[in-house]
């Protein structure tokens, strides 16, 4: 009788948030878009893929453990050959659904980033904003987080919670192990988003 009663409980409960889902995970659609990649520039030796830059529906510093938390844009990065570099743009809905979807291509070298291997990722988005909600550390205002693998140690790719003019706080993908980035860890990163902002396609 109490397991009948405790299903009807979480029933009742799905229905009253609406059937929200956690934030949509991205590894499975960024291996996808790296597989896309390869086969459009057949020269897998001149592609890598190097990060995805995310905006959450809330700062990284108001999610509170078991609270639900939606992933809203999320840009891809791809090298795809021939010195072009390939741009997905995703908006998502409270589902974790693709609503809407552009692609752009930029010249020249993405610079900042090493590429990264996506098969030796442990922790999806999912699993890293779960590492953050368990740790005492303080977090950064902002409701941005990069997937990225820097050009510093511990060349791993990471997490990188934290918007330019507050400080920085990664989750290891492979070994989950939260942080608060360096002074010049956060320098460099001030000097990638300047960058990006230079060679990232211009709006229409």
């Amino acid at each position: 009788m109490k397991k009948i009663f405790s299903m009807l409980a979480a029933a009742m409960l799905l229905v009253m948030t609406g059937c929200e889902v956690k934030v949509a995970p991205v590894l499975p659609q960024a291996k996808a878009d790296y597989a896309e990649a390869l086969e459009e520039t057949g020269i897998p030796a001149l592609t890598a893929f190097y990060e995805i830059e995310m905006q959450l529906d809330k700062p990284v510093s108001a999610i509170n453990k078991g609270e639900d938390v939606q992933l809203l844009k999320a840009l891809t990065v791809i090298a795809a050959g021939n010195k072009k570099v390939k741009f997905i743009d995703r908006t998502y809905d409270k589902k974790g659904n693709v609503v809407d979807a552009n692609v752009d291509y930029g010249t020249g070298n993405w610079l900042g980033d090493c590429p990264m291997n996506l098969d030796s990722l442990v922790l999806d988005l999912p699993d890293a904003i779960e590492r953050l909600k368990e740790t005492n550390q303080a977090l950064p205002t902002g409701d941005k987080v990069t997937l990225r693998q820097p050009l510093s140690p511990p060349f791993r790719a990471l997490y990188i919670f934290g918007t330019v003019g507050t400080f920085f706080v990664s989750v290891d993908a492979i070994t989950g192990e939260v942080k608060l980035l360096e002074e010049e860890t956060a320098l460099s990163e001030l000097k990638d988003e300047e960058e990006v902002a230079e060679e990232s396609p211009a709006e229409e």
